[in-house]
């Protein structure tokens, strides 16, 4: 997704557009920055069991907090998000389904998912569970295996609870957060019958996302561009003033004029080129043009200015 979007912003393709994903570690804020100006303006995702305990049994890849961070890189851009959500997997209690409800509850709370769909598990022949019910916890009972059509099978979960009678109660709970309505109802008023309090904390996924989930700028394989306009440049008694453009906005940055040829060799190097460079070749060129020390040079207030500005470092 990075390539495609460089590729619209090169080519200055003006269209928006949508994309299935993983909530993978690789969405940083400046890669959902990047896709959100190429036009990105949604995606879906898979949170599922939105149960860190099931996401590892069903060997995800993905975590609880993880999704949030994510989301919120997503979100920040103004990129709406759609999540997969499913209930009913193998040795799931009632008491998970009701801490995934809290869960999703608290992302629709902190604008972090904009709508989803619950999903009922259904074991396939074809799928992990199927294949190796004992793994899961759960017991084959049919159908027989016929000539046509052997996919869906009915399994027996000896751990778990009766999933059917959560169906409405998850559906409506949904339905209203989408809405933005019911967000501070307790859990067990969507269901009419009794259901556990979430043992999820109120404030789980708020302290979720003040986590540093990425340290990136300084690692030397992450690539680095600029992708935006460039800025105007004004030049005045060894001062300059740099006008820089961003949507709608613009900001207007004072530099010394040995700060202005940084900037520019920067720009040289990184505006929207065929190659990406990466950190380390940035700070070598650097280094050779202006005797920077790269572990310097990335400390330095200038740096962090063009990060803050829309230079984008990039998994």
């Amino acid at each position: 997704m990075r390539d495609l979007a460089l590729e619209l912003i090169s080519r200055e393709v003006r269209i928006t557009w949508w994309a299935n994903i993983r909530f993978e570690k690789t969405f940083t804020p400046d890669l959902c920055k990047l896709l959100a100006q190429s036009g990105c303006i949604a995606v879906t995702g898979g949170l599922e069991v939105a149960s860190n305990r099931l996401l590892a049994k069903i060997d995800k890849g993905v975590s609880v907090e993880q999704v949030a961070n994510i989301t919120r890189a997503f979100s920040d851009q103004n990129i709406l998000v759609h999540a997969y959500l499913m209930y009913g997997f193998p040795t799931q209690t009632a008491q998970e389904t009701i801490d995934s409800l809290e869960v999703v509850r608290q992302l629709f709370m902190n604008g972090l998912i904009h709508s989803a769909y619950w999903h009922r598990f259904t074991m396939t022949s074809h799928s992990p569970v199927g294949l190796d019910p004992e793994a899961f916890g759960v017991e084959l009972v049919g159908p027989e295996k016929g000539d046509f059509a052997y996919n869906d099978l009915e399994h027996h979960d000896p751990s778990g609870c009766d999933h059917a009678e959560f169906t409405q109660g998850l559906n409506a709970a949904l339905y209203n957060y989408m809405h933005g309505i019911g967000l501070d109802y307790p859990l067990y008023d969507w269901f009419d019958f009794w259901a556990p309090k979430p043992l999820v904390a109120k404030d789980y996924i708020e302290k979720s996302i003040k986590k540093k989930l990425w340290v990136y700028h300084s690692e030397l394989r992450s690539k680095v561009v600029w992708a935006h306009d460039l800025p105007y440049v004004e030049v005045e008694d060894e001062m300059a003033y740099v006008t820089f453009f961003h949507r709608d906005e613009e900001e207007l940055v004072e530099l010394k004029f040995k700060d202005l040829e940084v900037l520019e060799f920067i720009f040289e190097v990184c505006y929207k080129p065929e190659v990406l460079i990466t950190v380390e070749e940035l700070g070598k060129r650097l280094n050779e043009e202006f005797s920077f020390k790269p572990e310097t040079f990335f400390t330095k207030k200038l740096w962090y200015k063009l990060l803050e500005l829309g230079l984008s470092i990039l998994p």
